[in-house]
């Protein structure tokens, strides 16, 4: 690997240069894995009334989980997306020749194991074995070449990534388990397609059957912008409806329903590549915000 890494960026390797391109890796999906997975850890936290120690050292094994989660799964799809990424997204390591598919494969044959071993010692082996086996079938068994296998993909990468946020504070009873099907099966699953939007140039090139490829690119605008101005209410009666009421939860629904029907409108008027990779990173951000609200909720 060190080897592989010298040939590609033609200097010595070093830890510098390694933690660069493991940067460059994962920059672009940290606000959909990474921050708020790792903000769900403190709303768990909060539900528990954890102490700081406790959830400090909690706060501290999610995200170094999270980070081989995400490093495992961006290493196996940058592999099998060398040619889109030429073309769409030239600062990855791959077509900057930073690091040569060699050394990636290399990587990805060490931090594999590695990340089992951790969900084992973590204990949430579950979730991680759940999230290793969709990486495997997204990147090298097509599932990520169809819209409906990719959706599903998307949704057990949110449920791994909750549950083992959530387990590393304390056990996921009830209250845990609506907040992740709810938001897997009634946010994540339906509006993940907003990432196709902006990818819609190298999922043609490369033969993927997005939903915009196989309903067309204005039907998926109508049903992403309809979704988005109702899934609010559904979220309200999901997640804080059951909650004892009260400003703090009042304020959370009306921030949610503020940044989805921002969203819904991005989707039907702002167009063009830049417009919608703004747009997608906008519902990561509600995302995010969804899975936050709970340190003021619970």
């Amino acid at each position: 690997m060190r080897a592989a890494g010298a040939r590609a960026s033609g200097v010595s390797w070093s830890p510098r240069h390694e933690a660069r391109v493991t940067w460059l890796f994962l920059y672009r999906d940290l606000s959909a894995s990474v921050i708020p997975a790792a903000l769900f850890t403190l709303s768990a936290g909060r539900y528990f009334q954890s102490s700081a120690g406790h959830l400090l050292i909690a706060f501290g094994q999610v995200l170094v989980w999270l980070v081989l989660y995400l490093y495992t799964f961006c290493l196996a799809n940058q592999l099998t997306g060398i040619e889109e990424d030429r073309l769409l997204k030239p600062d990855r390591p791959l077509p900057r020749g930073l690091v040569t598919p060699r050394g990636v494969w290399a990587r990805w044959a060490v931090a594999m194991p590695v990340f089992t071993l951790l969900g084992w010692r973590l204990g949430v082996l579950p979730y991680t074995l759940l999230w290793q086996a969709a990486t495997v079938l997204y990147n090298f068994c097509g599932w990520g070449a169809w819209g409906f296998s990719k959706n599903l993909v998307m949704m057990l990468g949110a449920a791994a990534q909750l549950g083992a946020a959530w387990t590393l504070v304390g056990p996921a009873d009830a209250t845990a388990w609506r907040w992740i099907l709810a938001l897997t099966i009634l946010f994540v699953g339906p509006a993940v397609h907003i990432q196709d939007l902006r990818d819609l140039d190298g999922d043609r090139r490369t033969g993927r059957r997005t939903l915009p490829l196989l309903f067309g690119e204005e039907a998926t605008r109508r049903y992403l912008s309809v979704f988005l101005f109702l899934v609010p209410a559904v979220l309200w009666l999901a997640l804080y409806a059951p909650l004892p009421s009260g400003p703090r939860v009042v304020v959370c629904g009306l921030a949610v329903t503020a940044a989805c029907w921002t969203v819904a409108w991005r989707v039907r008027h702002r167009r063009g590549r830049r417009a919608d990779h703004a747009t997608y990173m906008g519902y990561t951000y509600i995302y995010c915000l969804i899975l936050a609200s709970g340190m003021l909720v619970f």
